[in-house]
């Protein structure tokens, strides 16, 4: 869903554009974010490819993405105080990330109830990166990938607390941003009176 919640947020500050003058460059630090997405998105590219040696490395691979994820956070928090709602959601994320030895736990009720068998044999497979089944020795499962969102919702998954932590996060980050100049006019008419 954080795909689709970019997009949308995206989205609005595009149809909202004459009402601010927000830019994207006013991030810093936008090459730590850029690095975590195309470090995860590489480890599942190399799970694609049959690299499963990187299955090896998922907690590390999560650390430097988590890591990478928080310097861009510390970067623009000041700026964009709604990161630190995104930032609580990737918290909860990588606590329960880290505590199941790198991988987010994923909970099999969408798959079973949607006979999405595909899903399944990858997750049992280790061949979604950093995903695995819950199970008995699952840790903190509360945190885990368990809230499902199936049909008709056109992308179905399993999501976690953390995940629409970070999704409110992002939408309550575009709003502001639509919302900025509006602001920065009404303190300016202030100052002049």
């Amino acid at each position: 869903m954080l795909v689709e919640t970019v997009i949308l947020a995206v989205i609005w500050l595009f149809i909202t554009r004459n009402k601010h003058k927000f830019k994207f460059d006013e991030f810093k630090g936008l090459p730590w974010l850029w690095a975590s997405i195309i470090t995860e998105q590489s480890a599942q590219l190399l799970i694609d490819f049959g690299v499963f040696r990187v299955v090896e490395y998922t907690f590390f691979i999560h650390l430097g993405i988590y890591g990478l994820l928080f310097i861009f956070i510390a970067y623009n928090i000041k700026s964009f105080k709604s990161l630190g709602i995104t930032g609580v959601g990737i918290l909860l994320n990588a606590v329960v990330v880290f505590s199941n030895n790198g991988y987010m736990p994923v909970s099999d009720q969408l798959a079973v109830k949607y006979g999405y068998d595909l899903t399944l044999e990858s997750l049992n497979r280790f061949e979604i990166f950093g995903h695995a089944l819950i199970s008995s020795s699952t840790k903190l499962s509360v945190l885990s990938d368990w809230i499902s969102i199936g049909p008709p919702y056109p992308f179905p998954k399993t999501l976690s607390i953390g995940d629409l932590i970070i999704d409110i996060g992002i939408i309550v980050l575009a709003y502001s941003l639509s919302k900025s100049v509006e602001s920065v006019e009404i303190s300016e008419v202030e100052n002049v009176v």
